[in-house]
């Protein structure tokens, strides 16, 4: 879509200014709009946000005493199915704190119609897995993931943190693990929802969705019964009468 193609861009533009030579790292200006590799443009007021996510990972890093920026980095996480990867990805952005001995996981969002939640994000523990399978020379004590979304408005605020030890990331690893191998099952069950289903290209024609869609509807509307007819024709009749009369 042209949206999930400016969101590219400006991961790109994003990118761009934080891989920059300047020293100190700042943001080179920008005349709008935009435009990535892939044609797609980002106008002032997108440039504006992608510049709002910059310097809050530049403040974050002023916090550190020795940091590691890293960028734009594949990682695989380890999930395996007959010994194939099935949930290798790119992480936006790691950012290493060598006094704490903490790694950073930051994944920007340039949407503005669905705010993205950090709690328990699926998404950002297997950037985090991959990056500590990525970084295992580093002895870690703690994760913290967080979600940058200047677009898009939550109560939380446009940056969103959660902080984890490592070990409740690896442990989540198995958990993950055997999630892959049961989807992978060819009776594995199809379990519809608003979240996992949101960007779904098959929901027109998924008949579990359309079974949670009718689940909804019952839940929330009052069954037609004989007895409701019999009001709804009774009101049609005194309200024909009325204006009748």
């Amino acid at each position: 879509s042209i949206y999930a193609e400016e969101g590219t861009a400006a991961h790109e533009l994003l990118e761009l200014q934080l891989t920059n030579d300047l020293l100190p790292r700042q943001w080179q200006p920008i005349t709008p709009p935009f435009i990535g590799k892939n044609g797609a443009k980002v106008d002032a007021d997108g440039i504006q946000h992608v510049k709002e996510a910059f310097d809050f990972v530049i403040d974050l890093m002023g916090t550190m005493k020795s940091r590691t920026l890293l960028v734009e980095q594949h990682v695989d996480p380890g999930i395996t199915w007959m010994g194939q990867s099935v949930s290798h990805g790119t992480a936006d952005i790691l950012l290493i704190d060598h006094e704490a001995m903490t790694l950073y996981v930051l994944d920007y969002k340039h949407g503005k119609g669905h705010p993205v939640e950090i709690k328990d994000n699926v998404q950002l523990v297997l950037y985090a897995l991959g990056a500590l399978n990525a970084l295992v020379a580093f002895d870690f004590t703690s994760v913290v993931t967080g979600i940058l979304q200047p677009r898009a408005h939550h109560v939380d605020g446009p940056f969103r943190l959660q902080k984890q030890t490592v070990d409740h990331i690896i442990i989540q690893r198995h958990n993950l693990q055997k999630a892959a191998e049961r989807s992978m099952q060819p009776d594995a069950p199809c379990i519809a929802g608003e979240e996992q289903c949101r960007w779904c290209r098959a929901k027109a024609t998924c008949a579990s969705i359309a079974d949670l869609a009718l689940a909804r509807a019952r839940a929330t509307f009052n069954p037609i019964t004989q007895e409701t007819t019999m009001d709804i024709e009774k009101n049609v009749a005194n309200n024909l009468l009325k204006f009748a009369a």
